[in-house]
């Protein structure tokens, strides 16, 4: 690998710091608690004598949809956490091949993300995602811009088909502006 062009700051670090590799738990809240109010609001119908069938069926649904999404997450963060641990992690560095900021707000769809690609890896998250990686968007204060140089060491994540950035390290303005090729004409 070649030696990094100085100087370069580290900006984001779970490398060294695994422990801070966590699943998003204010999700498991949420989650849970729905399921918690949508089983009391079907107990306390059947108890009514209504029998809300589909209602009931939506109830199992969501927590089997709960309960396997918490469960895919948490497998996830341990296998993070275990690769951080024994430094089997991937890396790639260079000036970026490519680069589309981010929207500054959270939305639904991955039209605001932030997408670039550095030694044909590709790079993808948005404003307000609940992931341990890094995901601060450059509109937001984000470190990665058009003309940057980064080293980065990450894990594939094959449920979500992304790659979770582990560490980041920057060097600003050391490179020629990448282009744009998410940019609608």
């Amino acid at each position: 690998m070649p030696i990094p062009p100085a100087p370069t700051t580290i900006v984001f670090d779970l490398v060294t710091h695994p422990e801070a590799i966590t699943p998003p738990y204010e999700y498991f809240v949420v989650f849970g608690l729905g399921a918690v109010l949508l089983a009391a609001i079907a107990t306390f119908e059947w108890r009514r004598g209504r029998r809300p069938i589909r209602f009931l069926v939506f109830v199992v649904v969501w927590i089997m949809v709960a309960v396997y999404g918490g469960a895919v997450e948490l497998s996830h963060v341990r296998k993070t956490r275990a690769k951080a641990r024994s430094g089997t992690y991937q890396s790639v560095q260079g000036c970026l091949e490519s680069f589309h900021p981010g929207k500054p707000y959270a939305s639904k769809t991955v039209n605001a993300d932030e997408v670039w690609s550095v030694g044909g890896e590709r790079f993808q998250y948005g404003a307000g995602q609940g992931i341990f990686a890094w995901h601060r968007v450059e509109t937001q204060g984000g470190a990665i811009h058009a003309d940057s140089w980064v080293a980065v060491d990450f894990m594939r994540d094959e449920d979500d088909r992304r790659n979770d950035i582990l560490r980041l390290a920057v060097r600003q303005h050391a490179c020629p502006r990448a282009p744009d090729t998410l940019q609608l004409s």
